[in-house]
């Protein structure tokens, strides 16, 4: 019976695998050493935090579901242009809340 993926494949995505661990292992350490607790840091919390504070107290009562759906739709096409300004390298943010690649 032939395997479905060859040996030589599974080793090659193997070894790229550990790579981006590897690459991920350091960025965490780079993050808690230049990011956390620093000036950036606390300027990505306040904007993770203040724009649902603002909505909150300005909504428009009762119209809760509308506003949701089309703020899903603006948070899903913002970020599916942000990872591709990301990918292709147009732009990088230093200070992130979370330590994640992208």
């Amino acid at each position: 019976m032939t395997p479905l993926i060859r040996k030589e494949k599974i080793i090659s995505s193997d070894k790229f695998f550990q790579r981006i661990n590897q690459v991920e292992v350091e960025y965490v350490n780079y993050w808690k050493e230049h990011t956390l607790w620093n000036w950036e840091f606390w300027v990505s919390v306040a904007l993770s935090i203040i724009p649902w504070l603002v909505w909150i107290i300005l909504r428009k009562r009762g119209s809760e579901a509308r506003l949701l759906l089309a703020g899903i739709f603006g948070l899903s096409v913002a970020s599916w242009l942000d990872f591709l300004g990301l990918v292709f390298g147009l732009w990088h943010y230093s200070g992130r809340l979370l330590p994640t690649c992208h």
